[in-house]
């Protein structure tokens, strides 16, 4: 696929732009951005009552990505609820909870000690507020997700299991799948039984997709989890656009925790009529110009496959990444061997994405190398990688993230590469 400066202007306007954070946020096709001036200049109106031209266009546009969305996922489209991102997803699942009672005193909350903070918070705040106990699991020698760990801390007080398919730290694909097969099992012991009925030991298993949707193919009817939620500016989709989907018969079962216009069916002076799912859940105006460019970004990254479907696509971004990161990975390591950094995660490209976190070794701060390739043009992050919990436990302080996408290339690399040389060496 060459399809860097073609498909992505921004490397027209900036040619010795090296962009190495699209784990952050990805740079945005040409198609997204001139749909969403085609939108604004043909089409735009608010959408929900209103009955002229534009307002028609506009929710026509809104219900057709919905649709979209859920071919995607291979959700039903009623249980497609449109959030402004990951985070706030993850808050509206816990508060969610909150508001209808489901999460009791001494109920367990169990999170990984890997997951972004977008994961983390949402369960203390729920935790904090209706004194539930939250439950880290740690890591195993590969840095995935340990079952063995989860098997310790389980028992029938366990009501939430809230796991990352992705590490955006280490890059490592987590055995998600496998957890829900073993949740899975344990519901079976259950003879049907579900989690809203709250003395049985049943959990909500919620994934983070965050960072594997850029990536991997998303399927949540084989990841055998409850609800799943990701953010699509990783995809190429305007900022303030992310997904939440949850089981349409856990759905009905809650109350929103936010409340408003086109959530409603009808509001007396003191009580109102929440409407249907998915609607209840999205109350105001939705970010509209966010709906038409995940439109487009979903039909942009069909077309990058000659057939054009969703399993292709993920196919042809996986042989394009393949590549970059064996070179990525080769590169790095004999860094590692010389004693120059220190590689945070997997050392095989068939087990991560294209995510790789190092620190450096000795004198050197790795925020003084974030500067000195920012003065070079090359993107990355430094920090805690918003997994603080994460860094505190198994790394020796901040990282350095080198994330690739579909226009990184092997140049890109080359370039980062011989630059982080040249700083470590001085």
């Amino acid at each position: 696929m060459h399809i860097r400066k073609d498909d992505f202007p921004i490397f027209r306007h900036h040619p010795e732009l090296i962009y190495l954070d699209s784990a952050a946020s990805a740079q945005k096709p040409a198609a997204v951005i001139e749909w969403i001036t085609t939108y604004l200049e043909h089409d735009y109106a608010n959408i929900h009552r209103g009955l002229y031209g534009l307002a028609q266009r506009s929710e026509d546009m809104y219900w057709a990505t919905k649709r979209l969305v859920a071919d995607w996922l291979w959700a039903s489209q009623e249980e497609i609820i449109f959030t402004s991102n990951s985070t706030a997803a993850s808050n509206l699942l816990a508060q969610s909870l909150m508001v209808s009672g489901l999460l009791k005193a001494w109920d367990k909350i169990v999170v990984s000690t890997v997951e972004h903070h977008a994961n983390i918070v949402p369960r203390q705040m729920a935790a904090q507020q209706c004194w539930c106990e939250l439950v880290y699991v740690w890591l195993d020698d590969w840095r995935d997700i340990s079952l063995v760990d989860l098997e310790r801390v389980w028992d029938d007080s366990v009501k939430v299991v809230a796991l990352s398919y992705v590490s955006n730290v280490t890059g490592k694909i987590h055995r998600v799948k496998e957890i829900g097969d073993w949740l899975a099992a344990k519901r079976k012991q259950w003879k049907g039984k579900q989690w809203w009925e709250h003395d049985v030991g049943v959990p909500l298993y919620i994934v983070d997709a965050s960072q594997a949707a850029p990536h991997l193919h998303i399927d949540v009817q084989t990841l055998w989890c409850d609800a799943l939620y990701l953010t699509w500016h990783k995809l190429g989709a305007w900022t303030g656009i992310g997904v939440l989907w949850w089981k349409a018969e856990f759905l009905r079962r809650l109350t929103p925790s936010l409340g408003g216009w086109s959530a409603i069916v009808s509001v007396s002076e003191q009580t109102h009529v929440l409407q249907d799912i998915p609607d209840k859940f999205e109350p105001g105006t939705p970010n509209l110009i966010g709906v038409v460019s995940l439109m487009k970004a979903l039909e942009y990254l069909k077309g990058l496959s000659a057939v054009g479907g969703r399993s292709q696509a993920y196919d042809a971004i996986h042989i394009y990444e393949k590549p970059l990161m064996a070179q990525c990975l080769e590169w790095l390591l004999e860094l590692e061997d010389n004693w120059k950094i220190k590689l945070i995660g997997p050392r095989s490209v068939e087990s991560r994405i294209g995510v790789f976190s190092f620190t450096v070794w000795r004198d050197k701060n790795p925020f003084h190398l974030g500067q000195f390739l920012a003065d070079h043009h090359v993107c990355v992050r430094v920090g805690g990688q918003c997994a603080q919990p994460f860094h505190d436990t198994y790394t020796t302080g901040p990282t350095c993230r080198v994330s690739l996408w579909l226009y990184t290339t092997s140049e890109d690399i080359e370039i980062f590469l011989k630059l982080l040389r040249e700083y470590l060496n001085d």
